[in-house]
């Protein structure tokens, strides 16, 4: 029963967490599928807690397998280095989605033993729907949701081109070893699925995810031989003919960066991400055992960016003035805010893939899948940051789950009397619903709370100061009441500053940018703080703030005015 409702819940959230969309909220995409990957991991530690009660569970170190183990080993140094991160409250942040990850992980080796690869038929609809939609919106012809136009409005469900081409990469793989492996219709409807995934990702133009997945296929067709031949060859005519296609966006990039590579234009060469790989090497340099913390790199990034104008040349230097969240290069992350070991331990749960040898019976499946999953995990996380994001994540989980667990169709019977099963369960129940609840609704409330409050604050600036003023007024009163779970959130402190601003409260208005700043160092923050402190007279620490922001973002120097100006931009050392 218990095993029931985890194989339930597992196939739920493959459904519809890739699905997941609120268009009324700040964060309309990652956001939402984040909290449901982490109110799946409450629902699921429940069940495994009741489940622990009812089977008795290896107690030797011994008797656990190597993926448990290293899931155990990846769990406490995450605990270790949040203790030790240079932002404690970024990192528990963080250290939440670690452990949400690891008990979907379990949870979902569990659901394997009598899934197999029937899990992959669970995880395709979802698939499917982003790349039809993909697909759609890359030629015009329709989106469920309003996007920008042009190439950058190819985001599927995920929000990001990017995203798309990372979410589909893994289950792509997927399709074409089911197509592989199996015959009859099942083959050649697989066969159909891998191809409208590869479409999927050629219009979302994700080079690396195409990389990836065109490597992975290489290692198929090394394993495989023969019995691969005709399915890859057809995948792969398909991803060929795209990249030589002038007409493709996809045709076009590969393009560019041919021309880029001869010009040794960097910034066009590594789409601007050379700069927040470079920031993460020092970040590793700085701190090689523990790293800064899970989740700092973000808060650190703008120190480091400033910083490495004195350390490399200045063709490596140059890029797009933006605050990088993520490295875009999961090694690299990991290694600047988990350090050595953590990095070590990232790269031994790709090698375990390969590792595990299961018995002679395994179904064809799992054995076939486990090289080229192990691929294209290995090189899409060399461009991209899918531990980052929650629908790409448990694609990962997923179908890593399925290669390393074996079978299992013997059924076990509980042994905890039924009076005490139920007291466990209502006591289990409460708890999971208390979490989820501060977890996850209270955020995903607030999130569509934070986008009324941007759409009022447009509509105030529009108005005449009275009406503005009353507007503002009620922004304050809502950000307030929401500031407890926001307390983390860049958007919240700006809105808030923002509003402030309406109703002249300068020095609240400075204080509550000082607070930004302790969670997020953004030139924005600076520039915004100093123009506050300019009006409370304060020109010194007014210019010190404008000289930060404008060392990171020269283009901030357009905002600024008068002499200020003058000596703002010869203490950047901007002309």
């Amino acid at each position: 029963m218990i095993d029931r409702a985890i194989l339930l819940v597992v196939g739920a959230g493959l459904v519809i967490l890739p699905m997941t969309v609120v268009p009324g909220g700040a964060d309309r995409f990652r956001l939402p599928k984040e909290l449901l990957f982490r109110g799946e991991a409450i629902v699921l530690f429940a069940l495994m807690l009741l489940r622990a009660r009812n089977l008795r569970l290896p107690v030797r170190l011994s008797e656990w397998r190597r993926e448990h183990l290293l899931a155990a080993a990846i769990v406490v140094w995450s605990i270790i280095v949040t203790a030790t991160s240079t932002h404690r409250a970024l990192s528990i942040d963080s250290l939440i989605t670690i452990l949400a990850a690891a008990v979907i992980f379990l949870a979902t080796c569990i659901a394997a033993e009598s899934l197999s690869h029937r899990a992959v038929d669970l995880l395709m609809p979802a698939c499917c729907v982003n790349a039809v939609i993909t697909i759609l919106q890359e030629n015009g012809i329709w989106s469920p949701i309003p996007v920008t136009e042009g190439h950058y409005g190819a985001v599927g469900l995920m929000g990001n081109a990017n995203d798309v081409g990372t979410f589909l990469a893994a289950p792509a793989v997927a399709a074409v070893v089911m197509a592989v492996t199996f015959t009859g219709k099942r083959r050649w409807l697989y066969l159909a699925i891998a191809n409208l995934l590869v479409a999927g990702m050629i219009a979302s133009a994700t080079r690396t995810a195409l990389i990836a997945f065109v490597a992975a296929m290489i290692v198929l067709a090394i394993v495989q031989a023969r019995r691969a031949a005709v399915v890859i060859a057809v995948v792969l005519v398909v991803v060929g003919l795209a990249v030589m296609s002038p007409a493709t966006t996809l045709g076009r990039s590969a393009r560019e960066l041919g021309r880029a590579a001869v010009d040794r234009n960097y910034q066009l060469l590594f789409s601007e991400r050379l700069l927040p790989f470079l920031a993460a090497v020092e970040m590793t340099r700085d701190h090689p055992v523990a790293g800064v913390g899970p989740g700092c790199f973000r808060f650190h990034y703008m120190s480091y960016r400033v910083a490495l104008e004195e350390k490399y040349p200045p063709e490596w230097t140059r890029g797009y003035p933006m605050n990088w969240g993520a490295v875009h290069n999961d090694y690299l992350q990991v290694a600047a805010e988990t350090g050595v070991i953590g990095l070590l331990l990232f790269l031994a749960a790709i090698a375990i893939l390969v590792a595990r040898r299961g018995p002679p019976q395994e179904a064809t499946f799992a054995g076939t899948l486990r090289w080229p999953l192990a691929t294209v995990i290995f090189v899409v996380c060399l461009a991209q940051f899918p531990l980052e994001l929650a629908a790409p994540r448990l694609m990962f989980i997923t179908l890593g789950a399925v290669c390393l667990t074996v079978p299992n169709i013997q059924k076990r019977q509980l042994r905890l009397p039924h009076s005490k099963l139920v007291i466990v369960g209502i006591i289990l129940i409460v708890a999971s619903a208390f979490a989820i609840y501060h977890l996850c609704v209270i955020p995903f409330r607030d999130n569509i709370t934070l986008r009324e409050i941007e759409e009022r604050l447009s509509v105030a600036q529009s108005l005449d100061p009275g009406r503005a003023a009353s507007l503002a007024r009620k922004n304050l009163d809502e950000l307030r009441g929401i500031e407890q779970s926001q307390k983390l959130s860049p958007v919240w402190y700006t809105l808030y500053g923002a509003n402030c601003e309406m109703l002249e409260l300068w020095q609240e208005a400075a204080d509550i940018y000082t607070r930004a700043l302790v969670i997020d160092q953004r030139p924005e923050l600076y520039l915004y703080r100093g123009l506050a402190m300019l009006h409370l007279g304060d020109i010194e620490h007014a210019r010190a703030d404008m000289i930060t922001a404008v060392r990171f973002n020269p283009i901030i120097l357009d905002q600024i005015t008068g002499e200020l100006r003058t000596s703002v931009a010869a203490a950047a050392g901007v002309q």
